[in-house]
């Protein structure tokens, strides 16, 4: 039984010559109609395979996208902080901090303490900075039933602000130079290093008075020791804690404010 084809579907050109070639067609016959039918199930496969790699394309520039504005969005909302206070150009910035204290050393063989220190920051442009230089010195020290003194010169301890509330610190020592804290019976030598962390900070008191709390609470410090009360070696486990106030002064010695905040 024969039967007329219309085709209801041409895909293309190529697919049109191919119905006109062929015209009616006795089903039975078969190769025509499986040659035409064949070219136009593989075209529509063609375009399914071609739809589903769109599809994805877009789904992958979606994400990219979607990437690219959070990396974007997150560095637009990040904070920096640092000393941040009364801006006196062509004026050296003093902070400084002398009052009783317990510093404290922590060694595997003793904890030695240091009643009074002092901090000198000495930075030329006070305001809107993340970073400050200090010296310090130490003075009323004692370790394992004797006196200890403390020798820092040549070395300054290196602040770097972190966040709002934190602060990390580096020894930095000129060439052949160390911080020695020496016992007649032992000598601790601590060098240069960086990294140490961590220190609170926290604004205090108001106007010219206000000033930063420092909450020193560092481990990890390395360190070589020597002596027949303490033996010989070295370590990377020591700690130092200990607190202290940092305050600004101008040339004229008089106090202005110092704080930690964003710049």
């Amino acid at each position: 039984m024969t039967s007329q084809c219309r085709l209801n579907l041409v895909v293309n050109e190529r697919d049109i010559l191919i119905a006109e070639q062929f015209g009616p067609m006795n089903r039975s016959v078969g190769p025509a109609w499986r040659i035409w039918s064949g070219a136009a199930a593989a075209r529509t496969r063609m375009k399914g395979t071609e739809m589903t790699r769109n599809l994805k394309a877009a789904g992958l520039a979606l994400a990219a996208a979607f990437v690219i504005s959070a990396v974007a969005a997150s560095a637009a909302t990040a904070q920096t902080y640092g000393f941040t206070g009364s801006e006196v150009e062509g004026t050296s910035i003093q902070r400084s901090h002398d009052e009783e204290a317990e510093d404290r050393w922590w060694w595997p063989f003793g904890t030695w303490k240091c009643n009074t220190h002092l901090f000198e920051h000495h930075t030329t442009s006070y305001s809107e900075t993340t970073t400050s230089r200090a010296t310090s010195s130490y003075g009323d020290c004692s370790g394992s039933g004797l006196a200890v003194t403390v020798n820092t010169e040549g070395c300054e301890y290196v602040f770097h602000v972190t966040s709002e509330s934190a602060a990390s610190m580096d020894i930095a020592c000129e060439e052949g130079k160390q911080i020695e804290l020496t016992t007649l019976a032992c000598t601790v030598k601590v060098g240069s290093q960086e990294g140490l962390g961590s220190i609170g900070l926290e604004n205090v008191g108001g106007g010219s008075e206000e000033e930063i709390a420092m909450t020193f609470e560092l481990a990890g410090i390395a360190y070589t020791y020597s002596g027949f009360l303490c033996g010989s070696g070295s370590g990377e486990d020591a700690e130092y804690t200990g607190e202290a106030r940092t305050h600004a002064t101008n040339e004229a010695e008089e106090q202005v404010p110092s704080m930690v905040g964003e710049i």
